[in-house]
């Protein structure tokens, strides 16, 4: 980030002006990651778990309780199924209000999954996939099948973006649209 950036919005979006050109190719090539190993060698996060929030998008409901009862890590299954979503669809002046009305709910849920769900074989499916990510190969990988499974509709939701519901949260919640 340029030092005169201020506060600006809380989403930070692929043509935002506060990131330098170095910072720029940090983030692509997830370098920009490489300060929190000491907070991982600290104890104070974990190398895979959710990843930390923005405190303005947190607030107090289960499903919140529920994703933030592990450290956070450095790298998460949101990480992987959303990064391509937040990359087409966030930029532009409604970018928070997609955040907060798509990514985040879906987000939440996941996260949820990911803590009650957590072992060494899926922390070992994030970092491959993660790697494939990388390395530009294919962008449906083990994650994205396993959470495709295990939470409907999670796939559909950080691949189209048309999707302007959030029918199947709903359904999960046991909200207005649950059958």
């Amino acid at each position: 980030m340029r030092a005169d950036a201020g506060s600006g919005a809380s989403i930070t979006s692929s043509g935002d002006s506060r990131i330098t050109r170095v910072g720029a190719l940090l983030r692509h090539m997830r370098l920009d990651e490489i300060p929190q190993v000491y907070d991982v060698l600290a104890g104070r996060m974990a190398l895979i778990g959710p990843r930390p929030e923005d405190p303005r998008f947190v607030d107090d409901s289960e499903e919140w309780q529920r994703a933030l009862a592990a450290r956070p890590g450095i790298a998460g299954v949101t990480q992987v199924i959303a990064s391509d979503w937040e990359r087409r669809n966030l930029d532009g002046e409604d970018a928070e209000q997609k955040y907060r009305q798509i990514a985040m709910p879906a987000k939440v849920l996941v996260d949820g999954w990911y803590v009650e769900n957590a072992s060494p074989r899926l922390d070992g499916a994030v970092l491959v996939s993660l790697a494939m990510q990388f390395l530009g190969g294919s962008s449906t990988t083990p994650v994205h099948r396993t959470v495709t499974r295990a939470v409907p509709g999670a796939e559909a939701l950080f691949t189209d973006p048309v999707l302007q519901t959030n029918s199947w949260i709903d359904s999960a919640l046991g909200g207005p649209d649950s059958p």
